[in-house]
């Protein structure tokens, strides 16, 4: 998964309640990457799973770029993410706090495409597309899919509530998450998005 993730791992990790009884050992999960992965990190350092891997069914969920990016963004500079992340442009240099200040730059310079580990990753698998606007209906046509029991999805909104570990809420900016994405865009950063996104705005028809 490309987004939605958090939500999708705590809900089906609940297998008991999927199936109505307790997994066989085969049936239960079998992590071997963290988050955010792609199918090339996984060719290199596990090809054996990455073979087996192309016999499942794959799904991956998308989401509209310009609200994906601002998600994004408050995200890493919460203060209780902000220490655990690696804080590198799309280069690879180091940044600071500075060069997060200024949305657009960000967007520019920093924001990491969803495109990242899906189209521009040669190695990238997958079967079906859904949409994070369209998670809940899609979550129920994937238990349907595998016959699992209808449980409810897990909705985690860590960018908004998480806390520090002085019990701190908010980001190191003190900037009030936007009621609706597009409050952040001007011009330019819809501009931004609009080249460096090409690819999701195209094929699953997302507009500002």
């Amino acid at each position: 998964m490309k987004t939605g993730g958090t939500s999708f791992h705590m809900t089906i990790a609940r297998m008991k309640a999927l199936l109505g009884r307790e997994p066989l050992e085969e049936e239960k999960w079998n992590i071997v990457m963290g988050m955010h992965g792609s199918y090339t990190e996984l060719l290199n350092r596990f090809p054996e799973v990455y073979s087996k891997v192309k016999n499942y069914y794959k799904f991956c969920f998308t989401r509209n770029p310009f609200s994906h990016a601002v998600s994004l963004y408050f995200h890493v500079i919460n203060r209780h993410r902000w220490s655990k992340e690696m804080h590198k442009d799309i280069h690879k240099n180091r940044v600071d706090e500075e060069d997060y200040k200024n949305f657009n730059n960000y967007l520019e310079n920093i924001y990491v495409p969803q495109s990242t580990v899906t189209f521009q990753d040669p190695n990238f698998m997958n079967d079906e597309w859904f949409k994070f606007e369209e998670l809940d209906y899609s979550f129920n046509i994937l238990l349907d899919k595998f016959e699992y029991n209808k449980i409810e999805l897990m909705k985690t909104n860590s960018t908004k509530d998480y806390t520090d570990k002085n019990g701190r809420e908010g980001n190191i900016f003190d900037l009030e998450y936007p009621a609706d994405y597009r409050d952040m865009y001007d011009q330019q950063g819809i501009d931004i998005i609009t080249t460096r996104c090409k690819d999701e705005l195209d094929k699953f028809n997302y507009s500002f």
